[in-house]
């Protein structure tokens, strides 16, 4: 490209990473004839179909009919959550701006664009033997129950920019329900979606505080008799940033 307009040279290829490590794609692209510089975008992961629902498509809009996608002022993501919570997946995007012509290979540097959110949970004081307590399920508040929920189901993630638009408040709740009939908890803290699993969730921008609120079910059982129990917590002010972790106990 080279100015404020730009032409689509390439529409979105799959690249994948071969045995050797190498990176190859299908229908090879050659450097322009005029030796015109060349903007790279790049994301992952790859999909060639948009379905927020269901397991195929990674919630990721990246193959349009036409170059909506990838235009003169917008090379941007439409990205929808998954209603799994076990199938959601991180996206990563990259850019590597105004490169001139090179036989040598094109660098890009991933970033993480959204935010990854674990749960642990633990009793507050040894509870000795003969009770235990069982996290049913979490709850993440959508905008029916949450007026004015930042808890978003939709977004676009402009790779240019590095910024994210036009988000979604899903309006039903988020379910994540405990496997093995719960996730048995002590005065240990308990990692309550399983090793290394994650919510990947839309980012937002200055989170104010009870925007985004999380119910979390549990029974105690103590001599064969068990009670439900229910509490709610918000997520802290200003968190929910892009690229960022959190692990809230």
């Amino acid at each position: 490209n080279g100015g404020s307009d730009y032409d689509v040279y390439m529409t979105p290829r799959h690249v994948t990473k071969n045995a050797d490590g190498s990176w190859t794609y299908s229908d090879i692209a050659h450097w322009p004839v005029g030796g015109e510089s060349l903007s790279f975008y790049s994301y992952a992961p790859y999909s060639d179909t948009h379905d927020g629902t269901s397991n195929t498509g990674g919630g990721i809009n990246t193959k349009p009919e036409s170059t909506e996608l990838f235009n003169s002022t917008t090379p941007s993501i439409e990205f929808t959550i998954k209603s799994d919570w076990a199938n959601m997946v991180d996206l990563v995007a990259a850019k590597n701006e105004n490169v001139s012509p090179t036989d040598a290979a094109i660098s890009v540097a991933f970033n993480h664009v959204l935010t990854r959110i674990g749960f642990k949970a633990k009793t507050s004081a040894d509870i000795g033997s003969g009770t235990t307590v069982k996290v049913k399920n979490l709850v993440i508040l959508g905008s029916t129950s949450l007026q004015g929920s930042c808890f978003y189901e939709k977004g676009t993630y402009n790779i240019k920019t590095d910024a994210w638009s036009d988000p979604t408040a899903k309006s039903e709740d988020y379910t994540i329900t405990m496997a093995n009939n719960g996730v048995e908890v002590s005065s240990t803290a308990a990692n309550l979606l399983g090793e290394n699993n994650y919510l990947f969730c839309i980012p937002v921008s200055s989170l104010q505080a009870d925007k985004i609120k999380v119910k979390i079910t549990y029974e105690i059982t103590s001599n064969n008799v068990t009670s439900e129990k229910t509490q709610i917590a918000s997520i802290p002010q200003s968190h929910f940033a892009k690229g960022t972790a959190y692990s809230y106990l």
